[in-house]
This record gives structure tokens, C-alpha cells and sequence, in this order.
């Protein structure tokens, strides 16, 4: 009996120590995880929040579908600064000369547009709003209809030597961002627009449509699915027109920051009820403040993480969330609906430190 006390007692020690380094461990472990975050947000520069425009809401909406689709996002992603907004008046020549117009521009003074360099012939023309950097650029089908007869180009020889055109910087693409192609199809020509037709018989030219991410996540506009590069291609691989706005042209990465929790998406949804843009059928019907005011359900169903697109100097290419869902108005109409959610943790945020 006294010697198996005596073996209890020296295995006493032993699991005394452990136990007791053990808890000393877990304290350690624990202090360090209490005191990590609070030092994080004091190294790292505050941020201004993205600017993003929101309609309040009457009604909270409905965001139970969202449950669990945010497994898979990362914890932290890099925010961007913006350092070239804008094509220079040296840039827009040097575009010019790539698509063959060699005389001066007309150039006009828009209040809101700023300056916009114009160039034309019997053939083609080109316009470049270098303040937003767009470039439209096209042939003039009226003068010569005939351009858009012969057979066109099949979807995987499109997206080649639109690639390659692309490529051999008739436009400036924006830095370190390489064009992704987003959708393909087959147009008719109908009055002043186009069509979408099922086959390459039918059509007169075939689009691409191109965008852009950052580490594998979309840029996104403030008007939702907005497409920043689109190339009509007609007959002999002609460029029939081109249509150009990037979202930035220079940045460089700032800092990382951590994201906010699915709990604290949800929550920011529940105590804020509030919506980025309405999007109905007819996309010509316009978008009233009486339409936000007689919304009689929303539902979000689905959610994205990409970056938001800024637009001036020194803005800040923030990650957020997007989420989008149905809409019902009091008189029954539906629609799509969107809401654009900055990602990073709100203590990050100016007004929050």
C-alpha cells in the first residue's frame, strides 16, 4: 500500500507541472490574441471609407440566404491607392496615331467632362474623354455599309486577336491589370444599336466584352455589371468600334487590412437597411426617389468580394462586399437590386479611431 502511495506522489509532481505550464500556455496564448488586434489597428493608417452612394430604407431586407457564403472569402486583403486617374493630352495623341489619325484634334471644353479630344474622317472616329479616360472609337457604318458583309470571325479567333490588338497598347491599359474576356456574342445590327442573335449567319459583327481584376477579384463600378472595355469585330477581323473607360490607370498596393465577420455583415444589414442602386427589366425606365420610397420587399441572395472603383488621385481601391438580390415595389413591379458593402473592419475607418 505505502509503495503504491509513494508512486501516486512522485506522478503527482509531474502532473502537477504540466497542469500548471499548461495553464500558464493558455494564458499566454490568450493575452497574445486579446492584445493582437488593438495593436493591428494602431500600426496600420486609418482609412477614409469608400465613397459610395446609399439610399436609405424604410424596411429592413430580408438576408437569411446569405447564411454561409462567406466561408471561403480570405481574412485580409490589400487596399489599393490610385496614383493616374486620367489619359494625358500626351496620351490621347499618342491613341490617336495608334488608330491612324495623324491631323490635330478638335478639342472641346465640357463643364462636367472637362476636356474631349475629337477626330474624324470619312471612314472613322475616335473620341477621348481623357478627365475619365474613356476612349470610343469607330467606323462610320452609314458612309459605308459595306463593311459589315463577309463572314465573320469565329468566338476563339476573336478572342485572339482581340487580345493581341489589345496587347500592342493601341489603348493604355491600366498597370499590372491583364484584360479578362467576359462574355462573347453574336450582334445584329438595328438602327443606331444592336441586337443579340443566336448564330454567325445572322449577325453583322461579333462582340467581346472585357474586364479587369486585382488578385483574382472583379473591380466593381458604381452602376453594377457595367462593362469598362467592349469590341465590336466585323467582317476580315475589322475593329467596327471600341468603347474604353478603365477603372483607374496607376496604382500602387497600400496596406492589408482585415475584413468584417459574416455576423458583422449581417448585423451592419439588420441596423442599417439601405441599398447602392434599383435595376427593373426595361433599363430605360428611370430610377425615382419614389421608387426607394415604395419598396415593399427586398431579398438578398447572393454576395461577392471584389474592390470598389474610385475615381481621383489618391483615392483608395477598397475591397467590398457585393450583394445582390430581388426587389418588389408596393405596386408589385421587380427588379434587381444591389448593395455595395465596404469589407474591411470598421474599426479601420477614420471615423471609428
Amino acid at each position: 500500500m505505502n509503495y503504491l502511495v509513494n508512486i501516486f506522489k512522485k506522478r503527482a509532481i509531474f502532473i502537477l507541472l504540466a497542469a500548471t505550464a499548461t495553464i500558464i500556455g493558455c494564458l499566454f496564448f490568450w493575452s497574445r490574441n486579446i492584445a493582437k488586434k488593438p495593436t493591428e489597428v494602431a500600426t496600420l493608417p486609418p482609412l477614409p471609407p469608400p465613397g459610395i452612394e446609399q439610399h436609405q430604407l424604410d424596411i429592413t431586407p430580408q438576408a437569411s440566404e446569405l447564411k454561409g457564403k462567406f466561408a471561403d472569402f480570405p481574412r485580409q486583403l490589400p487596399v489599393y491607392q490610385i496614383i493616374s486617374p486620367k489619359i494625358s493630352p500626351e496620351q490621347a495623341l499618342l491613341i490617336a496615331k495608334n488608330f491612324g489619325f495623324q491631323d490635330p484634334p478638335l478639342i472641346l471644353q465640357d463643364v462636367k467632362l472637362g476636356p474631349t479630344y475629337n477626330w474624324s474622317t470619312t471612314e472613322n472616329y475616335l473620341t477621348i474623354i481623357t478627365n475619365q479616360s474613356s476612349v470610343s472609337y469607330g467606323l462610320d457604318l452609314l458612309s459605308n455599309p459595306g463593311i459589315l458583309k463577309g463572314n465573320l470571325p469565329s468566338p476563339e479567333e476573336t478572342k485572339t486577336t482581340a487580345l493581341s490588338y489589345l496587347k500592342n497598347q493601341t489603348i493604355p491599359l491600366p498597370q499590372s491589370l491583364e484584360p479578362t474576356v467576359k462574355q462573347v456574342q453574336y450582334l445584329k445590327k438595328s438602327g443606331p444599336t444592336y441586337k443579340p442573335v443566336d448564330s454567325s449567319e445572322t449577325a453583322d459583327v461579333i462582340q467581346i466584352e472585357f474586364e479587369f481584376k486585382i488578385d483574382e477579384f472583379n473591380i466593381f463600378s458604381p452602376i453594377p455589371n457595367a462593362v469598362p472595355l467592349t469590341l465590336r469585330i466585323g467582317p476580315e477581323m475589322k475593329i467596327v468600334s471600341l468603347d474604353y473607360q478603365p477603372p483607374f490607370n496607376q496604382f500602387n498596393r497600400y496596406h492589408s487590412y482585415s475584413l468584417k465577420t459574416e455576423k458583422a455583415v449581417l448585423e451592419n444589414i439588420e441596423a442599417v437597411p439601405q441599398i447602392s442602386y434599383l435595376r427593373f427589366p426595361s433599363y430605360q425606365e428611370l430610377i425615382t426617389k419614389e421608387n426607394y420610397q415604395k419598396i415593399s420587399l427586398i431579398e438578398f441572395k447572393e454576395v461577392k468580394l471584389g474592390y470598389y472603383q474610385p475615381s481621383l488621385p489618391g483615392e483608395y481601391i477598397q475591397p467590398v462586399f457585393f450583394i445582390s438580390g430581388v426587389v418588389q415595389l408596393e405596386n408589385k413591379k421587380t427588379g434587381e437590386v444591389f448593395l455595395y458593402l465596404p469589407a474591411i473592419a470598421e474599426e479601420y475607418f477614420v471615423s471609428n479611431l
